[in-house]
């Protein structure tokens, strides 16, 4: 299944390109943890756990105005819409005041399901990961010195597709 998220960031491209560059493979993981914690399970209404969830960010490519690097996250967590995911994850200059942060992926369900609304929730809530992981991805790249990554508040304007 595809899954796709993006927010617009009213900063510069500039401004960004650094904090996103730098070392995924340390606060990517947590982001993504984060993300799918957050999650409620559609067939017990608890919040899912992230301990049997690995994430980690493949090399960075880069071209004039934006910044790109493949995700994967792979998981054995009961009630996680995937069992594997492979995205990209990206940066890419909208204007000289706005950049686009996008997730384009794909998973493969965690578990078979041929009941058409059990397929859809899940769907849903993978959706719902991807969501939470572009918005602590923003709110790690915007967040001032000082202040813990990730802190709350609304950093980008958020679409989905």
């Amino acid at each position: 299944m595809f899954v796709y998220y993006f927010a617009h960031i009213p900063q510069a491209f500039g401004q960004l390109a650094g904090p996103f560059e730098q070392h995924p493979d340390l606060w990517l993981p947590r982001c993504v943890s984060e993300a799918c914690e957050e999650v409620g399970s559609p067939t017990s209404g608890r919040r899912l756990g992230a301990g049997a969830t690995s994430a980690s960010a493949g090399p960075l490519s880069r071209s004039v105005g934006s910044s790109a690097f493949p995700l994967r996250v792979e998981s054995s967590e009961p009630g996680l819409p995937f069992s594997h995911l492979e995205a990209d994850l990206e940066i890419a200059e909208l204007g000289r005041t706005r950049t686009q942060l996008t997730f384009r992926g794909s998973y493969r369900a965690s578990t078979p399901n041929s009941d058409p609304a059990q397929a859809a929730l899940r769907h849903r809530q993978a959706e719902a990961i991807a969501k939470g992981i572009v918005e602590r991805v923003a709110a790690r790249l915007t967040a001032g010195p000082g202040t813990a990554a990730g802190a709350e508040g609304e950093p980008a304007t958020q679409e989905p597709l």
